[in-house]
C-alpha cells in the first residue's frame, strides 16, 4: 500500500487563501484548487491512501465528509494519534505520530509513503517529507511531481 501523510494548512491552502473575499465575509475556510488538483493527481497515478497527519484530526465519518466536499478522491484511511509520547528533550514531533501510525496500522504493509506538509518536525522519516510552503502556494505541481516519483520509484 502507498500512504500519503498528509498535513492541511500550508498543503491544501496558503496564507493568501486567508485573504479571499469568500473567507472574509463568512469566516468559512478556503481549500485551494489547484492544491486539490495536484493532490488528486498525485492519488490518480500512484493509487496512494490518504492519513491526515494534521492538526485538523477528527472522526473518520468528518474526513470522509470534508474529502468529499472537497473534491479529493482518495481515500481516507486513518489519522495519525495526537502528542505521541516520547522520551525526548524537544517533545513529540509530527514525525513521532506518523511513526506511531506506521506501527499500530493494520491494514496491509506500507510499501511507500510520503509525507506532504509545510513543517518539517519529521525527525527520522525526513527523507519522506515533501514540504511546501504556507506562505508562498501550498501544493504545487513540482512538489506533486516529486511526490509521485517518491511513490512510484
Amino acid at each position: 500500500m502507498k500512504v500519503i501523510f498528509l498535513d492541511v494548512d500550508g498543503v491544501l491552502n496558503y496564507s493568501k487563501c486567508w485573504e479571499r473575499p469568500e473567507h472574509k465575509n463568512n469566516g468559512t475556510f478556503v481549500w485551494d484548487k489547484d492544491c486539490i488538483s495536484q493532490l488528486n493527481r498525485i492519488i490518480k497515478e500512484t493509487g496512494a491512501k490518504i492519513v491526515v497527519s494534521s492538526t485538523w484530526r477528527n472522526s473518520k465519518e468528518h474526513y470522509n465528509a470534508v474529502l468529499n466536499e472537497m473534491n479529493i478522491e482518495g481515500e481516507f484511511i486513518g489519522k495519525t494519534p495526537k502528542y505521541v509520547p516520547v522520551d525526548h528533550p524537544d517533545g513529540s514531533q509530527r514525525g513521532d505520530e506518523i511513526q506511531a501510525w506506521m506501527d499500530s496500522q493494520e491494514i496491509e504493509p506500507i510499501e511507500k509513503f510520503v509525507i506532504l506538509d509545510d513543517d518539517a518536525d519529521m525527525r527520522h522519516l525526513i527523507d519522506h517529507l515533501i514540504q511546501s510552503d504556507f506562505m508562498k502556494e501550498g501544493l504545487t505541481k513540482e512538489l506533486a511531481d516529486e511526490a509521485i516519483q517518491m511513490l512510484n520509484s
